[in-house]
């Protein structure tokens, strides 16, 4: 349960055994109320994220944005094909190969972070945390779907691959920050 300490204006978090034993046996605290009495502007504060349904689409996308990090980082040869881009040609030189593993990679690690970071903000708790942290995927897969789309070879509307739930991203995020 959370309670308010008036006299220095933070948080406390009580749990409900130690509230009732203090009710039971008359204890006074007067430095603490429940949190219905809370002024307007902290109420109002991101403690509402968990257990809603923002707080589990925003694991849902979290999670999801770990699992493609985690296949550029593992697979990165095989993650190539997501983009929408052809196989490398077997022409190509084997530092040619390296090179493309290793900016997967990066691109891997970039989604692994962003993937945490949404987890690390949900689980927290808070709710305009997340909501950056999601407008900052939605702004990646936008990214990302832009330079697929101006890269040639490369499959018709494979984009949208990237511009769909990057657009589902961005209004999440925006709800989240309103």
């Amino acid at each position: 349960m959370y309670l308010l300490n008036r006299e220095f204006e933070h948080l406390t978090i009580v749990s409900l055994p130690t509230l009732n034993h203090c009710q039971k046996h008359k204890v006074h605290t007067p430095a603490f109320s429940l949190l219905g009495n809370i002024p307007k502007q902290i109420e109002t504060a991101d403690m509402t994220l968990t257990n809603s349904a923002l707080h589990y689409t925003s694991l849902f996308l979290g999670t999801v944005t770990i699992g493609f990090g985690l296949h550029y980082t593992l697979f990165p040869r095989s993650a190539f094909n997501n983009f929408g881009f052809a196989p490398p040609s077997s022409s190509v030189k084997p530092s040619d190969l390296e090179l493309l593993d290793s900016i997967l990679i990066l691109f891997g690690a970039k989604d692994l972070f962003v993937g945490v970071s949404i987890w690390a903000a949900a689980l927290s708790g808070n709710k305009r945390l997340t909501g950056v942290n999601i407008l900052a995927l939605g702004l990646c897969a936008a990214l990302d779907g832009w330079i697929v789309k101006r890269s040639e070879g490369v499959v018709a509307g494979a984009e949208w691959g990237h511009w769909g739930y990057g657009s589902v991203a961005l209004v999440l995020g925006a709800v989240m920050l309103s």
